[in-house]
């Protein structure tokens, strides 16, 4: 362990930090989470836990849940959902990596599974009748599964954890010791916890597939790890970003044999170059070209947003991300001088809060007044739809990189971070770098892309991937 450790932080030395903080993002959660994975695998054999108990809990499980009526029926997929990738369109709220998925191998149903499912006023979820809320469970069934308190101690005592705490300690002199071994127990506690919860469900829908997206987190973890057990074929979709460069997939295992270990077997990629970028860490049978379906899915409907386009002037997007400063001083300027030639398209993350975006919407006030900034179109706009009709896409490292790439919409990198990501993309003549935070170069830059981008068009093949889907589901 000490030494995987040790390796972990040589490869990414950028979070050896005080509080494991980089670019004012705090990644301590996942990183823990994901060397806790590997710190019990050698332990960690079978999820297969008993219990004497065993039904009398599905008779209270499914007390707890509203809506338990539909899990008597047997759905083909299943899907793990979290808030931070669903999408508000026209008042329905969509999961735009799941839906459609479950679409496809569900047959028109499959479940989706919602960690933490809330829903705005007047809103409703997309096809609601085939979502399982799970809000509170872990709290009530921790004191229902009492046994996996007792193998949570028993597991604190093996060496491997002990020396994971060791590790983390030793990396920041701010780190509690006490503090640390509380996350690691609590992490045990819900492992356990939710290798019984996801056993329960998986009995009762049997699906054919499992689908997530982020297979860092523990209870997804666990969900995981019982689909492999149980011959259930488990599948990341792809989000963002991938490769060496998350390190998420950095300690994927290279082939798909005897996989308990929680990772999906499989993993649909968006495009080529995402491809090639992961078949360089796992087995090509493992990958599935399978496109960005959610692409094909909100461009299939008749659904548009109004938007009043002026012909003379360019559209220029500007995919966020949640690290300060979340718009540069540089920025700011290249909004000011461009005035009477673009209109920009500001699009916040997912995972902004409320008084992010305040203070966004407050600093840019002088602008969306007179029409320069749009925040209404950019954050009630389905991405896709977006990229159909801007010029030039700025980001910081976004995956949205990787979708204007799908429109060919070229797009103008401004953080080292996205240089690193991207930097064998910029051959495509869709990536251009501008890393000196000079306002006059980046609106250099985006003249000479915006007269070049005459017209946009997706060119994305989804009939060869449609194809490469039909040969996965032939093949379960």
């Amino acid at each position: 362990m000490r030494e995987i450790f040790f390796k972990f932080f040589d490869e990414y030395d950028e979070f050896k930090t005080e509080d494991f903080e980089v670019s004012g993002l705090n990644y301590f959660s996942i990183i823990r989470n994901r060397l806790f994975f590997i710190a019990i695998s050698d332990e960690y054999k079978s999820p297969a836990t008993k219990s004497n108990s065993f039904a009398s809990s599905i008779l209270i499980f499914f007390k707890m849940l509203r809506s338990s009526r539909f899990l008597l029926k047997k759905k083909t997929a299943l899907g793990i959902s979290h808030n931070s990738f669903r999408t508000n369109l026209d008042n329905t709220i969509y999961d735009k990596a799941l839906d459609p998925l479950l679409d496809i191998f569900g047959q028109g149903e499959g479940i989706l599974v919602e960690m933490n499912h809330r829903i705005s006023s007047g809103n409703e979820f997309y096809k609601n009748s085939r979502i399982l809320p799970l809000n509170f469970i872990e709290k009530i069934a921790s004191k229902l599964f009492k046994k996996e308190h007792s193998l949570s101690v028993d597991l604190m005592q093996k060496k491997a954890l002990n020396e994971l705490i060791e590790n983390f300690c030793s990396i920041s002199s701010k780190t509690d010791t006490q503090k640390i071994k509380r996350l690691i127990k609590s992490d045990i506690l819900k492992f356990f916890i939710w290798i019984r919860l996801s056993r329960i469900i998986l009995n009762l829908i049997k699906p054919k597939f499992l689908f997530t997206y982020s297979f860092s987190s523990v209870s997804t973890g666990a969900f995981i790890a019982v689909a492999n057990s149980m011959k259930i074929k488990t599948i990341d979709i792809q989000h963002g970003p991938v490769g060496w460069q998350h390190f998420n997939y950095r300690y994927l295992k290279s082939n798909n044999e005897n996989i308990i270990y929680p990772e999906p077997k499989f993993f649909f990629v968006w495009d080529k170059y995402s491809f090639n970028i992961m078949s360089e860490i796992i087995d090509k049978e493992r990958l599935i070209l399978a496109g960005n379906r959610w692409h094909k899915f909100i461009l299939d409907l008749s659904y548009r947003n109004e938007y009043n386009f002026q012909r003379n002037k360019k559209y220029i997007l500007y995919t966020l991300q949640p690290v300060e400063p979340i718009i540069e001083d540089f920025i700011m300027e290249a909004i000011e001088r461009s005035k009477e030639d673009f209109i920009w398209l500001i699009r916040y993350h997912p995972r902004m809060n409320d008084q992010q975006k305040k203070q966004i919407s407050d600093n840019l006030e002088k602008f969306t007044k007179i029409g320069v900034v749009s925040l209404d179109y950019s954050n009630n706009t389905a991405l896709p739809e977006i990229l159909l009709n801007c010029d030039v896409h700025i980001t910081k490292y976004s995956g949205s990189t990787l979708e204007a790439c799908s429109f060919k919409v070229p797009t103008v990198i401004i953080n080292l971070m996205g240089y690193e990501l991207y930097k064998n993309l910029e051959g495509d003549q869709l990536i251009t770098f501008e890393l000196n935070n000079n306002s006059e170069n980046l609106l250099k830059s985006i003249k000479y892309l915006s007269v070049k981008n005459q017209h946009h068009s997706n060119e994305m093949d989804f009939i060869s991937m449609n194809m490469n889907i039909d040969h996965f589901l032939s093949e379960s």
